[in-house]
């Protein structure tokens, strides 16, 4: 259920008004900065976001470009119309591959700038039980979005989260190991990843996979000489992105 759609007063008293979108589960599978990024607002957020975060023992959100279109152009529409609302499709403008998705919104007037209105909305969401929900949901990435209206000392933000697979931090292309020759058996080292996944293996002659080669361990065919043979490492851990790395060809004497 979503709240109905708050109109902005016309007033530079300092007020700060929110309302919620709790996370969902899918169905189915930014600002310019100034030059000074310590000062600007939408790094302020996000510092103050992940601060919070890990005061709770959390990973870090990391701010994605394509999530931060969706929440800057929403907050400019909040501004436009002078109406504080939820976007009802931030969902399906985010990136694809989010199995959960929530979105923050608030406005914050007359408190002397665009820093110091957008301040006291992340005040404001930090105090709220339902925008602190979202800000410490089981989310990966963020997108952040302000607009300004300098005349009436007004800020608009929007906060969209996304749960996307994580990547590994170290994902190194394996190796063949052993004598690359007739009647030998070779061995795929995939090396050390971060953080440790299972493995699955394909071989591969001259870049066409060889039939029944999927194990970790092959031995050379007489079909394999004077021809390059590879192995692709398949990489898999639950909340992370499968992915694949290959050795380089190995020619067969």
């Amino acid at each position: 259920m979503r709240p109905s759609a708050t109109a902005v007063p016309h007033t530079l008293a300092r007020r700060v008004a929110l309302i919620v979108a709790a996370a969902f589960a899918a169905a189915f599978v930014m600002s310019s900065g100034p030059a000074d990024a310590a000062t600007d607002p939408v790094t302020k957020v996000l510092q103050s976001t992940n601060a919070h975060r890990q005061d709770e023992g959390l990973r870090p959100l990391t701010l994605r470009a394509g999530i931060a279109d969706v929440s800057q152009t929403w907050s400019g529409h909040m501004k436009s119309t002078r109406t504080l609302a939820h976007n009802p499709n931030f969902y399906a403008q985010m990136p694809n591959g989010a199995s959960s998705a929530a979105e923050n919104v608030g406005y914050a007037c007359g408190f002397g700038g665009k820093a110091a209105n957008t301040s006291e909305i992340m005040k404001a969401w930090l105090k709220s039980s339902g925008h602190e929900a979202n800000i410490t949901g089981n989310f990966t990435e963020i997108g952040i979005g302000i607009a300004y209206n300098s005349s009436t000392d007004c800020a608009w933000a929007t906060q969209n989260f996304g749960k996307y697979p994580l990547a590994f931090s170290k994902a190194p292309k394996p190796t063949i190991g052993g004598t690359l020759k007739v009647g030998s058996t070779v061995k795929a080292w995939h090396k050390t990843w971060s953080p440790t996944p299972s493995f699955s293996y394909r071989w591969y002659r001259d870049g066409d996979p060889i039939p029944n080669a999927t194990h970790q361990t092959y031995t050379v065919r007489k079909s394999d000489k004077g021809h390059s043979i590879r192995v692709k490492v398949v990489a898999k851990k639950s909340g992370y992105k499968t992915t694949k790395r290959w050795s380089s060809g190995y020619q067969i004497s």
